[in-house]
């Protein structure tokens, strides 16, 4: 009985650290993914440029059917950043009570496709998986314990005359609500007619 009741007490600790650690932040970009944005960035000042800590370009808009807020963030010291992030659009998920569940970001070129991907590994490893140029897409995703990371890179083709990479770092509650998201979007599919 004790035997049972030690190796119980010992799966207890181990599921109650590896709550503690979801639950902590990582910080991405020097933003607390899965944390609280301190100090709560202000609008920017009509001069966006000169603003010496991040501030909102836009306001926080909701997201659809959900409580969530949404704005693009400025990041006012690019040469702080990894040079293929330094001048990319930064867009921030927010949940209601002010956790920052996404970071998005957005590069308007393909030429650093490699230099992204080099960048995350040297911190977060290999991609679990990976998906080469089909259809003018290829995408990578680092799908692990603290954070779920996936980059997806269009070419150039007749549907956009703009290449560009978007990288989306994401908490792993905001794993779990896209997951449950997918599986509600599948499900509902699923019942459609296959023909007219």
């Amino acid at each position: 009985m004790m035997r049972y009741l030690s190796a119980f007490a010992v799966a207890v600790s181990v599921l109650m650290a590896l709550n503690a650690q979801a639950g902590e932040s990582i910080s991405v970009f020097g933003l607390p993914l899965g944390g609280q944005l301190k100090p709560q960035p202000k609008i920017c000042p009509h001069n966006w440029l000169k603003a010496k800590s991040p501030c909102w370009l836009t306001g926080l808009g909701r997201v659809y059917k959900s409580s969530d807020r949404m704005g693009v963030l400025h990041m006012p010291n690019p040469d702080a950043l990894p040079r293929w992030a330094a001048y990319a659009q930064f867009t921030l998920v927010l949940d209601k009570d002010g956790e920052l569940k996404i970071v998005s970001v957005a590069t308007h070129t393909i030429d650093d496709e490699d230099n992204i991907a080099k960048s995350i590994i040297s911190r977060f490893g290999s991609p679990t998986a990976t998906e080469t140029a089909q259809h003018r897409f290829s995408s990578r995703i680092w799908n692990l314990q603290r954070i779920y990371i996936k980059m997806l890179c269009a070419y150039r083709s007749s549907l956009s005359d703009r290449d560009y990479c978007e990288v989306r770092f994401s908490s792993p509650r905001a794993k779990a609500e896209l997951d449950r998201l997918s599986a509600e979007a599948l499900k509902r599919e699923s019942t459609r007619p296959a023909s007219p």
